[in-house]
């Protein structure tokens, strides 16, 4: 108690500080107005609270102080508003129920959800502190570990669903703290797979208005249900081998192809843009995803395969196949027969036959088996006489490459069969028309390979490929793409999370022990203050600080992801400035998310990217080294190159680096060492560990 005594002080005293500087300014009015200060009091009462609460442990509180401050903060719950609704949550946060926990947690969930339903709120509901602080008082990580709380918590959770368009900042931190707690507790997760599947299927609901295209990235930035179903598949593609995941994995796959079923039954799911057809995008995008996690028992692959001959518009057939051709291919028992059935019928419906021939394609490309080889080629070859043009097409790309590949491999098809189809491959070959047809659907194929390795195989229901390549063929006009970015972003905010989480588990597994736990009580949590009270206001104090010589040019770069983690990295180290292509970047949703108002405390200036060239003449001129980020024949290694005090960092596009005419004008090029396989980082990583290179060298070391 002693030491913890000066830090409680300080701290009671600086919030106290604070808020009645607050008030001086304020006009003589507020103090003849109860219901404002009444307001005032409870806010400055709550943040102390809090902030006590924070530095002390809580079980330094005894039964008789933890009581009561309990019983008042959720009496006063039910009317939170007004600037003391966050403190009052956080203080709820940080304290334990006196009594029973299910009258404690219903109670806690009455008193949001009346909160919730008070229409006069809902924009305080819209204010992140807020949100956060309510999702890490009733979701906590003991009470979402209990089964018996389930029927409270997940009714709330389902009732916050139900009106997410209206308060996405509150289900979006409830979801956070949900996704934390099951990384750390998948057992958790058990009793609320119905809410996780809500979560999977998350979207815009309603037909696409006429005339309504946004772009991929408006879509995204903007529509906070992707944010959810982001975080939802991130977690659930966290889970290791284990058999509390595996059950998880198999319970949520099941439930989502059950709805699958449904929805296919409904002739609505055929019509682009409807909510039915979103709804199956988006399941079996998370089917996908999931079929990576663990291995699929057999009755849910053969539930996929039955949605094979179900009518799907084209944007959702791209994941049936996708998901079925990774399996045909590592479980070929389970699902060949069904694909050789499927050639014996001569009524094969069009839409049928030509995911038959796609699926056909990866088996040849892949089996190293004759016979499986031989028994897909009679069938593909059946259907080079489809009046459909489309399946005809891609049975001829397909038996071309097929008998390319036979003709490499004598052990795949014998001589004397092979010589019966050898006239047929030298055809293939020489027209015309075949040639051109290949080369329109060329993309469509699957590579002449071997059977790839695990991990290769595992590519066709990668993130990258469902939620990028997948859905960038046929659902971008309506905004079920996620670029692979966000989850970045995502996994981020869910480790964030997850480490102010109560209870913590040690390397093996096992909760702390007690000389753990004391060792920690020693030491609390603290941010680092970058001003004083010497100064008047925080902007004077940022105003007044000297800050690096070094200023970072991202004009080529245009994700949003990527330009606000730049943004914050080059804010924290107290960056010259940060060059951007366009500032009405900084009004992106998204990337005020991701810089968390970086934006408002460091110099950006405005270079498109066409005028950078003119640009870093003049910069030459005024006596500014330029150095660019990228790996060429003469690039030195960054670790061992001498930066200038006055730097200019030229970073390149995602994709192709640095542009050639720019490179003309550097005087250094830097490269990052590497010791794996890759052959680059991410830009917004190159450029944090370029910065903290920088920052090593001409601020860390006039420090030490």
């Amino acid at each position: 108690h002693h030491t913890l005594q000066p830090a409680l002080i300080q701290a009671i005293t600086s919030v106290s500080q604070t808020d009645l500087r607050q008030l001086s300014k304020s006009n003589g009015s507020l103090l003849m107005d109860p219901t404002r200060t009444r307001a005032l009091h409870l806010q400055l009462r709550f943040k102390c609270t809090a902030q006590a609460l924070t530095i002390c442990s809580k079980h330094l509180l005894t039964p008789d102080t933890a009581g009561p401050l309990w019983e008042s903060a959720i009496e006063l719950a039910t009317d939170a508003h007004g600037s003391f609704a966050a403190p009052l949550f956080r203080t709820l946060a940080l304290l334990e129920p006196p009594s029973c926990e299910v009258a404690a947690v219903r109670c806690l969930a009455d008193a949001v959800w009346s909160l919730v339903c008070e229409s006069s709120q809902k924009h305080e509901l819209r204010s992140n502190e807020l949100a956060t602080a309510i999702a890490a008082a009733l979701f906590r990580e003991q009470w979402m570990i209990q089964e018996a709380l389930h029927p409270i918590l997940g009714g709330l959770l389902r009732k916050l669903l139900e009106r997410r368009h209206k308060l996405p900042a509150l289900l979006g931190a409830v979801v956070l703290q949900c996704c934390a707690v099951f990384s750390a507790h998948p057992e958790a997760a058990l009793p609320y797979v119905g809410e996780v599947v809500e979560l999977c299927e998350a979207g815009p609901a309603g037909e696409k208005d006429e005339g309504d295209n946004p772009t991929f990235r408006d879509t995204w930035a903007s529509n906070p249900d992707t944010w959810f179903r982001a975080m939802v598949n991130k977690f659930l593609s966290s889970l290791g081998p284990t058999e509390t995941a595996v059950q998880l994995v198999h319970s949520v796959a099941e439930e989502l192809l059950i709805r699958d079923r449904v929805i296919s039954q409904n002739p609505d799911c055929l019509k682009l843009g409807h909510d039915l057809h979103r709804r199956q995008i988006r399941i079996w995008q998370t089917v996908c995803i999931l079929s990576n996690v663990v291995q699929l028992p057999g009755h849910l692959l053969e539930m996929g395969w039955d949605a094979i001959a179900a009518d799907h518009l084209p944007s959702v057939r791209v994941f049936l196949e996708a998901f079925i051709a990774r399996h045909v291919i590592e479980r070929p028992a389970v699902l060949l027969p069904r694909l050789l059935a499927l050639f014996e019928d001569p009524n094969l419906r069009n839409q049928v036959a030509g995911s038959a021939v796609m699926l056909a394609s990866y088996v040849l490309g892949h089996t190293q088996c004759g016979e499986t080889f031989r028994a897909t080629l009679r069938g593909t070859l059946s259907l080079l006489g489809s009046t459909n043009h489309s399946v005809r097409a891609l049975a001829v790309l397909t038996v071309h490459q097929a008998l390319v590949r036979a003709g490499e491999r004598c052990d795949l098809v014998p001589v004397s069969e092979m010589d019966l189809l050898t006239p047929l491959l030298t055809w293939f070959d020489t027209n015309k028309d075949c040639a051109k047809l290949r080369r329109q659907l060329s993309s469509k194929a699957p590579s002449r390979q071997g059977l790839p390795a695990d991990e290769q195989l595992r590519q066709l229901c990668s993130f990258q490929a469902v939620f990028e390549h997948l859905a960038g063929a046929h659902t971008d006009s309506i905004g079920e793409g996620i670029p692979v970015a966000m989850f970045d972003c995502v996994s981020q905010a869910i480790r964030g999370a997850s480490s102010s989480l109560g209870s913590r588990t040690n390397e093996q597994g096992a909760p702390p022990t007690l000389a753990a736990s004391e060792e920690r009580e020693q030491d609390y949590q603290t941010k680092i203050t970058v001003w004083d009270e010497g100064f008047s206001s925080r902007e004077e104090q940022i105003r007044a600080r000297p800050r690096q010589g070094l200023v970072v040019v991202a004009s080529c770069i245009d994700k949003i992801p990527n330009l606000a983690g730049i943004a914050r990295t080059s804010e924290i180290f107290n960056l010259q400035k940060l060059v951007v292509h366009s500032k009405k970047v900084l009004q992106d949703r998204l990337f005020q998310q991701c810089s968390v108002t970086a934006e408002k405390w460091l110099p950006i200036q405005e270079v498109p990217e066409q005028q950078l060239e003119s640009w870093l003449v003049e910069q030459k001129q005024l006596g500014w080294r330029i150095v660019a980020l990228e790996q060429t024949a003469n690039s030195v290694c960054m670790t061992e190159f001498k930066f200038p005090d006055r730097c200019i960092v030229v970073l390149g596009e995602e994709q192709r680096g640095v542009p050639v005419e720019l490179l003309k004008l550097v005087d250094t090029c830097v490269e990052i060492p590497q010791l794996g396989v890759l052959r680059s980082l991410n830009v917004h990583v190159s450029a944090s560990l370029l910065i903290w290179e920088f920052t090593k060298q001409h601020h860390l070391s006039t420090l030490s």
